[in-house]
């Protein structure tokens, strides 16, 4: 049995977060759904967290919907593969995304 130093545990978990939602600085990640997200997040802390028996992550259900930016022609720098994207939030959450991952449950059903 490992003695726990919650200062890198919780260090570790949160570059965790950051890693699999979030990507590289520069170019981001694509993420197929919160869900997927979520296990892997919780899949990688088990991993590099040997004291971690289970992870549980709950966060409001989002969505974000793309912005037509093609009706602003006269914008520079809306053109081509450098242009980036621009998503617009819903006002309001769908309802939360709740998920536990244990040791045992490692292997995804998606």
């Amino acid at each position: 049995n490992q003695e726990l130093d919650f200062d890198l545990a919780f260090s570790t978990a949160h570059a965790s977060v950051l890693e699999v939602f979030a990507g590289p600085a520069d170019k981001g990640i694509f993420s197929p759904s919160v869900q997927n997200s979520q296990f892997l997040t919780q899949k990688m802390i088990l991993e590099k967290i040997p004291q971690v028996e289970k992870i549980s992550i709950s966060m409001p259900n989002v969505h974000y919907f793309g912005f037509d930016l093609s009706k602003f022609p006269r914008i520079p720098g809306l053109e081509g593969k450098c242009s980036g994207d621009v998503y617009l939030p819903v006002d309001k959450p769908s309802g939360q995304i709740t998920s536990t991952l244990a040791r045992g449950m490692i292997t995804s059903k998606l």
